[in-house]
């Protein structure tokens, strides 16, 4: 890997990575709070809140898999293509679908995506950065992943405060597009044959 590569990778990797992650952290405290304002129960923001974290306790033992059979480029491409039209989607039917199971759809279903995308940048390190450089990588990696859990709920009671809850899913959309046009830059090496 040339050394063009790893700077560019590196300018790409934990940019994308951020995006994703704290987009999805971010929705789903944010619209949590809408549904506990909206309908007053706080067993339907726990609820979201479980569902958020639904796909990593179901799915993780089979996504692990998967991932490794799968261009893991690819992967990261579409799956943030399909949470940035997911966020549209949201957006677009936000004044004609009740608002529980919309957010709920798109809690289940951002999650699941992003578990994705993290599970693809994860398995796809090696083929991103030098030897040398995986230790960093890891280390930068589990910083991001940490700060999104951290900064997540914080940043999504800052925006629900301030911003309408239909147009932060509109920002939210652009976000995981941009993210997705970030890693179609990324330059993943062959793997090597063992």
């Amino acid at each position: 890997m040339d050394i063009f590569s790893l700077d560019k990778n590196k300018f790409i990797f934990f940019p994308g990575l951020l995006i994703t992650m704290l987009g999805n952290v971010i929705f789903s405290f944010a619209t949590g709070l809408f549904l506990l304002e909206v309908t007053g129960k706080s067993s339907i923001f726990a609820t979201n809140l479980i569902l958020a974290s639904l796909p990593l306790a179901i799915a993780s033992p089979f996504l692990g898999i998967v991932v490794d059979f799968i261009s893991k480029k690819l992967l990261i491409i579409v799956a943030d293509l399909l949470n940035a039209l997911l966020m549209l989607f949201i957006f677009i039917l936000w004044d004609k679908i009740d608002h529980i199971y919309l957010i709920y759809f798109g809690t289940v279903l951002s999650s699941f995506l992003t578990f994705f995308v993290f599970l693809a940048y994860d398995a796809g390190k090696p083929q991103l950065f030098p030897k040398e450089w995986l230790i960093k990588a890891n280390t930068i990696s589990t910083i991001v992943s940490s700060l999104c859990r951290i900064l997540g709920p914080l940043i999504g009671g800052i925006v629900y405060s301030f911003t309408d809850i239909k147009y932060f899913i509109l920002i939210n959309s652009i976000s995981f597009f941009i993210s997705m046009i970030l890693e179609c830059f990324l330059c993943f090496s062959k793997k090597e044959k063992r």
